[in-house]
């Protein structure tokens, strides 16, 4: 009786140790590698106990990673725009998409191509300002997207004073909605897909 409960207990100060070791892998994998080595002989000898020791590693390791993610933000759910565009977030009842401006080499003029969605209960329109231009409208009827540079022209800004290569601060709103101000891509026709959009000279 006294050789089983000798036994019984010797087993049960194993298990706690277990537990306790086990508990702190994720933080100091050295110290489980320790704990295998050590008071924890695995039969089998040295082959087993590596790959104890490796799947020791492993569950450390995938605690760790899993750790990272719950502090860290996921990269799909950042908001941004995949494109040579910009998004504008606030801009009112009307979504502005992929906004951006390709202009002439000397950057006097530009043409702005976006994409505009309508998201209201009715047809409306989309203010657009360059900082010290005058307003610029865009009619948005409801269902219908308007694509500047696509099923409609080109909004073509004149005065636009900023070069390709640049960004320039535009202001849009629609609805009761205070607006947004973003800094607008400004490019130019190198790429052949935007030479079309470059402003010609009168």
């Amino acid at each position: 009786m006294l050789l089983f409960a000798h036994t019984r207990e010797k087993y049960r100060v194993q298990r706690a140790i277990r537990a306790t070791a086990l508990h702190d892998f994720a933080a100091t994998p050295a110290k489980g590698l320790e704990w295998v080595r050590s008071t924890m002989p695995i039969p089998g000898g040295p082959v087993k106990s590596r790959l104890a020791a490796s799947l020791i590693i492993s569950v450390a390791v995938i605690t760790g990673a899993t750790g990272c993610s719950m502090i860290s933000p996921v990269a799909t759910k950042i908001d941004y725009s995949p494109s040579d565009g910009v998004n504008v977030p606030d801009s009112g009842t009307i979504l502005v998409r992929n906004a951006f401006i390709v202009a002439t080499e000397d950057g006097s003029n530009g043409n702005l191509i976006a994409a505009f969605i309508n998201e209201s209960d009715k047809n409306d329109s989309v203010s657009i300002e360059v900082d010290g231009l005058s307003p610029l409208l865009v009619k948005v009827p409801v269902g219908e997207p308007v694509s500047l540079g696509a099923n409609t022209d080109p909004l073509l800004i004149e005065g636009l004073d900023a070069m390709p290569g640049s960004t320039v601060a535009v202001y849009f709103q629609s609805g009761a909605a205070e607006g947004e101000l973003v800094q607008v891509p400004v490019l130019d026709g190198s790429l052949s897909y935007y030479a079309e959009f470059v402003p010609t000279t009168k």
